[in-house]
This record gives structure tokens, C-alpha cells and sequence, in this order.
């Protein structure tokens, strides 16, 4: 009897930590289920080409494959043309659902928008038909590809939905003679006057586009020292400018210990064009940063020379 009660709190004990232990594994299967069908829901979209630039002439039509990869789960996509405007300076665009473009677009085997199931890891062809009706005018649009997914699931055991928007840009431009004018103009074109010797010097660039047409700028700025001698020529990035619009182009450059006067010109004309235009600016490199510390370097040393004199004395 005597033994049968000492043992009882340790069959206690014992068959406390089995329920913890019980506990503890269904846990963490249930975290591994949760993570898992988590995981399930991810969306992956991509399409190429990312860039669609076109010239047709009017009564002409033009037919682009696209390459669409869905690298995530099982997703519903949702295929539409929309127009775009220019969000900045810098390329960004605001895509503007509800807006109206002329029905110049559709798909080869469908209408848009149209709505397409795909599997897990699957690569779809999407062929998009551009055709101008031989009465349209010469003008610009500004169109953008997009991709909706909608890839649904379940989640802790409630639904969830994931979502995700892609958009591929497309240039038209309409013109009956396939050589619209493009005018370009160096809206500013400025550089620090004093730099550093040992910093990089950034160009800043702004070109507008005067004409309604869409342009390219190819170009250059050539930098000479004090001796008039060309030491470094810098393309310009070939960035596309919308018509009446101003973009930025970034112009680094990357000396060696530069040092002394030098003077830049941006010179850039429209593709397919004879327009060109050009600036100069002069700008100083000096390792000034460098020099400023060793002055205060030689003042703190005089006065640290003056003071220990003057306790000599």
C-alpha cells in the first residue's frame, strides 16, 4: 500500500508532460499546414517583351506575341489594354483604368478584356493585334498591356484572395508618311559649380519633347579639361520621351582624381532626325574637402605650437 502511493504523483507527472508532449506535436502540425497553404497563395507574373514600340501608318496593321509566365500557383488572369499617362520625370507611368482609347487593339483569338486560366509553372503566348482604320489621324497613344491575377485559396480556414497587377507598356504612333518631325529642347542642363576631387559627378539633364510624337534623344556630353583636351565622353541613356512631356536623364561620371576648369556639352538629336541641339556649362573640381582638413589641421597645430611656448616662457 505504502508503494502504491508513492507512485502516484510520478504516474501524474508522467502522464502531464505525455499531454504536453501530445499537445506540443499537433501544434506544430497545424503551423506546418497553415505555412503551407500560405505559401500556396503566392503569385509570380511575367511578361515579354516589356516594351512595345510601334509606327504604323494608317489602313496598316501589326500583330505582337507576348510571352506570358506565370511562375507561382494556379492563377485567373484578366487581359485588357488601358492608357497611360506620365506620373514624373523619370519614366513612371499612372495607368488609367476607365479610360478610353480607340479600339485599334484586340487579340488574335479573343476580345478584350479577356480572362484566361493559368496552371502552376505555365507559359502562354498572347498575340495582340494593332490595326489602324485607314481614316485615322497622325497622333501618339500611350497604351499599357495589363495582367490582373486573381489566385484564391484558403487560409487558417478562412478564404483569402491574392492579387497582383502587371503592365507592359505600348508607343503607337500614327503616321501616314512614317517620318513625323521631332523637335527636342535642353530644358536645363547644370552641374555643381565647385566639386570634389574625390566625389562622382552627377549631370543633371532635363529634355523636352516640343513635338506631339513620341522621340529618342542620342546624344553625348563631352567633358574637356583646362587645355581643351576631351576627357571623357558620356552617352546619354536612348529613354523615350512622350510628346509635350520633360524627362530626366541621368549622367554620371566617374573620374580619377579629377582636378582644375572643365567644361561639358550635351548634344543630342531626335532618332530618325537631323534636329540637333546642344549646351555647354563649365564647372570647377578641386579636392577642397581634403585641403579644408589639412587647414585645420595646420591652425590646430599653430595654436597647439603657440600655447606650449607660451607655458615655456
Amino acid at each position: 500500500m505504502k508503494t502504491q502511493l508513492s507512485s502516484l504523483p510520478r504516474q501524474l507527472t508522467d502522464r502531464f508532460y505525455r499531454r504536453v508532449f501530445i499537445a506540443a506535436i499537433v501544434a506544430l502540425v497545424s503551423c506546418l499546414l497553415v505555412f503551407t497553404q500560405a505559401r500556396a497563395q503566392t503569385t509570380s507574373l511575367s511578361i515579354w517583351p516589356p516594351l512595345v514600340e510601334a509606327m504604323i501608318q494608317p489602313g496598316k496593321s501589326v500583330t505582337k506575341v507576348y510571352r506570358l509566365k506565370n511562375a507561382a500557383d494556379a492563377t485567373t488572369v484578366t487581359i485588357s489594354v488601358v492608357p497611360f499617362s506620365n506620373s514624373d520625370e523619370f519614366g513612371h507611368i499612372n495607368l488609367q483604368f476607365g479610360g478610353n482609347l480607340p479600339k485599334y487593339f484586340s487579340l488574335v483569338d479573343d476580345s478584350l478584356p479577356a480572362t484566361l486560366n493559368l496552371k502552376a509553372g505555365e507559359t502562354r503566348e498572347l498575340a495582340l493585334k494593332i490595326n489602324v482604320p485607314e481614316a485615322a489621324e497622325d497622333a501618339d497613344y500611350h497604351a499599357a498591356l495589363v495582367i490582373e491575377s486573381e489566385t484564391s485559396g484558403l487560409l487558417s480556414g478562412s478564404g483569402s484572395v491574392a492579387r497582383a497587377t502587371i503592365a507592359a507598356p505600348i508607343l503607337l504612333t500614327v503616321s501616314k508618311t512614317g517620318t513625323p518631325n521631332r523637335l527636342a529642347k535642353i530644358e536645363e542642363f547644370v552641374v555643381t559649380s565647385l566639386l570634389d576631387s574625390f566625389d562622382s559627378i552627377e549631370f543633371i539633364l532635363r529634355v523636352k519633347n516640343q513635338s506631339p510624337t513620341r522621340l529618342q534623344p542620342i546624344g553625348q556630353i563631352k567633358i574637356n579639361n583646362t587645355f581643351g583636351r576631351t576627357v571623357a565622353t558620356l552617352t546619354l541613356p536612348p529613354d523615350n520621351i512622350l510628346g509635350g512631356t520633360v524627362r530626366q536623364l541621368p549622367v554620371s561620371w566617374h573620374p580619377v582624381f579629377p582636378l582644375g576648369r572643365y567644361s561639358a556639352e550635351a548634344e543630342l538629336t531626335p532618332r530618325d532626325t537631323t534636329n540637333t541641339i546642344s549646351q555647354t556649362l563649365v564647372f570647377w573640381v578641386l579636392p577642397y574637402k581634403a585641403l579644408l582638413i589639412l587647414g585645420f589641421l595646420f591652425f590646430a597645430r599653430l595654436a597647439y605650437m603657440k600655447t606650449v611656448f607660451t607655458h615655456r616662457k
